[in-house]
């Protein structure tokens, strides 16, 4: 099992609208569509940077999985300059669950 963790720089409140957008209505339901995926938060840590927590079987369909997600298109007027992309991305691979 593998936990990807992506952190983003600061988003202005017009950026978090257009993210949170995208994500509702495109990213998230892609993903959830995608064999090995397991589950996915989105948080805010406590000096603003977002963060993008998710799980997946193993490494190669987490590849796999995030490029399908990605490749599925834009809600109508979206503007894919205005999605940030993260700052910083790290996968680990699990050795133990609760």
């Amino acid at each position: 099992m593998i936990v990807r963790i992506a952190t983003f720089a600061p988003w202005t409140p017009v950026v978090e609208a257009k993210v949170r957008r995208n994500l509702l209505k495109r990213f998230r339901p892609a993903l959830l569509d995608q064999p090995g995926f397991i589950t996915a938060y989105w948080a805010t840590a406590e000096d603003g940077h977002p963060v993008s927590i998710s799980v997946w079987e193993s490494q190669e369909v987490m590849a796999r999985g995030g490029a399908a997600a990605n490749a599925t298109p834009l809600p109508p007027g979206q503007d894919p300059e205005k999605i940030p992309s993260p700052e910083r991305v790290e996968t680990y691979e699990v050795f133990e669950q609760a």
